[in-house]
């Protein structure tokens, strides 16, 4: 069917009208309900004790997928002790496009932004951090359509204000 340019003028302004009319909060979804370890893990050993997630095998790159699909904007929350290793990695995605939140001992930043790894001079999320094996972390990433921000410990760590389409 071939919609006609007053159609689609008025569907583009309706568009336009939903953007300005504010998101009511959203109730917060525990993802750890969600997580079936024995089913969810991609690699490594995982598993829930106390309410806790752990992944236990040290000497591989541990993954585990939630199957959640996430909405075009939202904060993904994540309290994390990383007792071993370099890295912590979160996955993320917003308009059908992954991205990755990486934090080390010494950098941290998004991932393939402009095809550039986090720790690329070039990548203009590049950002000195330190974590420390055995220390609690509070991590935050908010995704917005037009951005996303980074917090550690409460503490905004980066801010990349982009619609997203140089991630690759």
């Amino acid at each position: 069917v071939v919609e006609d340019a007053e159609v689609l003028k008025v569907k583009k302004a309706l568009e336009d009208v939903k953007k300005l009319i504010p998101h009511p909060p959203l109730k917060p979804i525990d993802l750890m309900k969600l997580i079936d370890p024995a089913k969810d893990a991609l690699d490594g050993k995982w598993a829930i004790k106390g309410g806790e997630l752990y992944s236990g095998d040290a000497t591989t790159t541990c993954k585990l997928q939630i199957p959640f699909q996430p909405p075009l904007e939202y904060d993904y929350m994540v309290e994390f002790t990383r007792t071993t290793g370099n890295e912590v990695l979160l996955i993320l995605e917003t308009n059908e496009r992954q991205f990755s939140w990486i934090m080390s001992s010494t950098l941290s930043g998004f991932e393939h932004i402009s095809g550039k790894s986090y720790f690329d001079n070039n990548n203009p999320t590049k950002t000195k951090i330190s974590l420390q094996n055995g220390r609690k972390y509070r991590c935050k990433v908010e995704v917005r359509e037009k951005g996303v921000k980074a917090f550690l410990d409460d503490k905004q760590i980066v801010e990349y204000k982009k619609d997203f389409n140089d991630l690759n």
